[in-house]
């Protein structure tokens, strides 16, 4: 592959067709799944402790991912969506979180990780609270969670997002900062970082040592995978610390076992909720004791079915009441509904 020119614009356009993807298919799919929650939250026969956990996950979601899919959805038809890089610095329009101008004064470290599997240029600047001022709202949002989890970088391109491959752009970012820094006499910033990277061979065209695997990445996915939600999430962020030097392999699989833990959580306490409690419970155990579920008791015992639901879902947990109404007044067995 020839060296990038240096004079001129290295312009690396987006993949649309990847943006389209996730804006019509893989952001509507999760945002359909909050809606959903919101539903069983607002008309599901639920405790009112998973009401308000449905009702949360599901709000929260739906508004993330939907608004996540009109981002990507605008970004796939803008005309300059992509990577640009100049002799002046570099303008990232790759995602709807994507950094915008840097120039490249600002720039105070370069390097290339593997971030879930995807190669990720990951770069740091002097003052950061200075970009973060110069950002949208939703990018300045994307640029604190970079610099929490990418070791201090607040911008972060994926590779992959844009075409001409991940060997072009980082030989194209290369070129253009060292250029830069010549021309400043290499006083404003330390050398680019280019660490070993799976797109290489090392010198002499031997292929690239082999990094070892994290061990806490590995068990956040197992743990995942076998429903401890909690251990699976904990040992997931450690996974995600351990491999964010790009060292080790295994962050796809931290990141995989941290939501699978935080999924694996959630419904766990969605569970718990739903078998602990019961809506609208009133007090009273047998009949007798309270004088709507006696009357609902009546009823159900007249052959009402409708009340004998009513009476099951209105009373205390492992009462009289609840029994009576469970098995339609001693006509079933239970665990069904009187009146379907």
């Amino acid at each position: 592959m020839s060296t990038p020119q240096i004079v001129g614009v290295d312009r690396f356009p987006l993949r649309r067709v990847r943006a389209v993807a996730l804006g019509l298919l893989a952001g509507p799919l999760m945002a359909t799944a909050g809606l959903v929650f919101v539903a069983l939250a607002l008309w599901g026969d639920v405790s009112v402790p998973a009401r308000v956990v449905l009702g949360v996950v599901g709000a929260v979601a739906a508004l993330f991912f939907g608004a996540a899919s009109i981002g990507w959805l605008i970004l796939a038809v803008h005309p300059a969506a992509g990577l640009t890089i100049d002799g002046e610095g570099f303008e990232d329009r790759s995602s709807f979180g994507a950094a915008g101008r840097v120039s490249w004064c600002d720039v105070a470290d370069v390097r290339v990780v593997n971030t879930c599997g995807q190669p990720t240029l990951l770069v740091r600047v002097v003052d950061r609270d200075a970009l973060l001022a110069r950002m949208g709202p939703w990018a300045r949002r994307t640029a604190r969670t970079n610099a929490r989890i990418m070791g201090g970088a607040p911008v972060g391109i994926s590779l992959n997002a844009v075409r001409g491959g991940p060997v072009a752009v980082v030989d194209a970012f290369q070129a253009r900062w060292e250029r830069w820094r010549v021309t400043q006499h290499a006083v404003v910033a330390p050398a680019l970082q280019f660490p070993a990277d799976p797109w290489r061979s090392a010198p002499g065209g031997n292929p690239p040592a082999r990094r070892p695997t994290d061990g806490w990445s590995v068990a956040s996915l197992v743990t995942g995978l076998l429903g401890l939600g909690p251990v699976a999430a904990v040992l997931g962020f450690v996974g995600v610390r351990r491999t964010r030097d790009a060292l080790r392999r295994g962050r796809g699989m931290a990141v995989t076992g941290i939501v699978l833990g935080l999924v694996g959580t959630i419904v766990g306490i969605v569970f718990v909720a739903l078998a602990t409690t019961q809506p609208s419970a009133e007090p009273g155990y047998t009949y007798g004791d309270n004088p709507r579920l006696d009357t609902l008791w009546d009823q159900c015992q007249a052959g009402d079915m409708g009340a004998c639901d009513d009476l099951y879902f209105s009373s205390t947990w492992h009462s009289d009441y609840e029994r009576f109404g469970d098995t339609c007044g001693g006509r079933t067995n239970g665990y069904a509904r009187c009146d379907p």
